[in-house]
């Protein structure tokens, strides 16, 4: 089953980090539903955007017991797909699609 958990939480670093709390700047979110295939879920901020790679390993020693900067590393473990990227107006757009479940019947 899909838990939106992850959509908001991405929602909120949007506002945050993204757009700095501006509140003059827009975050939008889409959602789009294959029915018994796949969900896909679009954020994307007005904010100066980040390059991917340079998101330090929440993993690593030294970041463990950090408070913070795992948002990716849980959409990344809990959807079946995530694509971070620069939006087409500037500022970043992340894509996450989540697979139905199917029951066995």
């Amino acid at each position: 089953a899909f838990n939106p958990q992850y959509t908001f939480a991405d929602t909120v670093n949007a506002i945050k980090h993204g757009n700095q709390n501006d509140q003059s700047k827009r975050v939008i979110v889409e959602f789009s539903v294959e029915p018994r295939d796949h969900m896909i879920v679009r954020v994307e901020d007005q904010g100066t955007g980040f390059d991917p790679e340079d998101i330090p390993d929440p993993l690593a020693p030294e970041n463990i017991m950090k408070g913070s900067g795992r948002g990716i590393l849980c959409m990344r473990n809990y959807m079946d797909d995530v694509t971070l990227g620069r939006a087409s107006e500037g500022g970043m757009e992340v894509r996450m699609m989540k697979k139905a479940v199917r029951s066995a019947s």
